[in-house]
């Protein structure tokens, strides 16, 4: 009955090593998605900016700011020998971050419905600095003439673009934090945040 015991508890070795795996693949997973959403997302703004020639505002490049983040702090956590407790809160962190990027597309969003004024710079108007026009078209045409946060250029089922980054952000952070906590639930030592 010893040796039939043995051969068991043989097998529960490679599986303990293969679930801490794929805790830590798991995080390294997550890592990975948000470097891809994070890139993906600003290589969109940059299609629909240069090849649709879908003028940005303001806010439309602040909200470009997270996905940055985003994709920085991911590769980070990827390339750098990180514990699995470090690469969860790296992965907390960019859930962090989505969710001020998705505060500031609902800031956006209100903006183009005028539910409230913009930021400075949101009329699309560069404020004069002098009183020579050419200094202001120099101006205008380095900026890339940015279009006004009020001015809906594209709209999908009566979503804008501002609106859809709200609900891209807000998934992806609930998605992240709950991958996180299925992580988590597995209870493998050394795998606290």
């Amino acid at each position: 009955m010893r040796p039939h015991h043995a051969a068991n508890s043989a097998p529960a070795k490679p599986l303990r090593a293969l679930r801490t795996a794929s805790i830590n693949d798991g995080t390294r997973l997550m890592l990975a998605a948000l470097m891809l959403i994070g890139a993906g997302a600003l290589v969109i703004a940059l299609i629909g900016e240069h090849v649709f020639r879908i003028e940005p505002c303001v806010l439309c490049l602040y909200q470009r700011v997270p996905y940055v983040i985003v994709a920085l702090v991911a590769a980070a956590g990827l390339v750098l020998p990180l514990s699995p407790k470090m690469r969860g809160r790296a992965i907390v962190l960019c859930a962090l971050v989505l969710a001020a990027g998705a505060a500031l597309a609902f800031y956006s969003v209100g903006v183009e419905e005028r539910w409230w004024a913009g930021v400075a710079g949101c009329e699309g108007t560069i404020p004069s600095i002098a009183t020579g026009q050419n200094l202001q078209d120099l101006l205008r045409q380095s900026a890339g003439g940015l279009r006004a946060c009020d001015e809906n250029v594209w709209r999908l089922f009566g979503v804008s673009l501002a609106g859809y980054n709200v609900l891209v952000q807000v998934v992806v952070a609930l998605a992240s934090l709950a991958g996180l906590r299925r992580l988590r639930s597995l209870r493998q030592p050394g795998f606290q945040l």
